[in-house]
């Protein structure tokens, strides 16, 4: 039998071939977000946000050259589903990727109500409201490094780095281990024992950390 969320979605865009899908969901969603009160711009905006967060997941999926399978947005929230090799550093910025899609729509409408000056309508001001300070919070929730919240990955970022630059710097041990075994047989001379069982170490540890 198949659960709630693997039918009822109504497809309105594609992305690679990858659909973008809005579950009927939605609709009890939204209301409940907007206080159970009769607040179209306030139901409109909360399905936009939840779209942008995982459009900007699925931009840096993209940016990887990984494979995007679906965009949906569900009365919980959204999710971009997605598949291929990855690093850890590339699960990190992917999971980054929803929080500065919010950012930059925090900052478009930001620039806008500058621009323009405050709402004067009642649909306006739900629009901004959402857009500003609700997606202030849902920014910061996202951002708690609890699974399946994107923090439980986005933090790693720094963790991922480290290791990438681990592995850097034993690549480059090992290139010069290498230049200095060819510049050895090149001259007729033999290279050490310790020699090489350090270039196997180095090489054994390199393999490891890019697993």
């Amino acid at each position: 039998m198949p659960s709630m969320f693997e039918t009822g979605y109504l497809r309105i865009a594609t992305i690679q071939g990858a659909p973008v899908r809005i579950h009927w969901t939605v609709v009890a969603g939204a209301v409940m977000f907007a206080g159970l009160r009769f607040a179209p711009a306030a139901w409109v905006a909360f399905v936009l946000l939840v779209l942008v967060h995982e459009l900007g997941h699925a931009a840096l999926v993209l940016r990887y050259r990984l494979d995007v399978v679906s965009i949906d947005v569900h009365g919980f929230g959204g999710v971009c589903r997605w598949e291929g090799i990855s690093t850890t550093w590339q699960r990190a910025v992917i999971a980054w990727g929803g929080v500065l899609a919010q950012l930059a729509l925090l900052l478009v409408t930001e620039g806008i109500v500058l621009a323009t000056g405050a709402p004067t309508s009642a649909l306006a001001s739900d629009l901004v409201y959402v857009f500003t300070v609700t997606n202030v919070w849902l920014l910061l929730i996202n951002l708690m490094p609890v699974p399946p919240l994107d923090g439980a990955s986005a933090w790693t970022l720094l963790r991922a780095w480290k290791e990438g630059r681990g592995v850097r710097d034993r690549l480059a041990a090992a290139r010069q281990h290498l230049r200095r075994i060819e510049m050895t047989e090149k001259y007729g001379a033999k290279l050490t024992q310790d020699d090489e069982e350090r270039l196997r170490k180095l090489l054994e540890d390199t393999t490891r950390q890019k697993r």
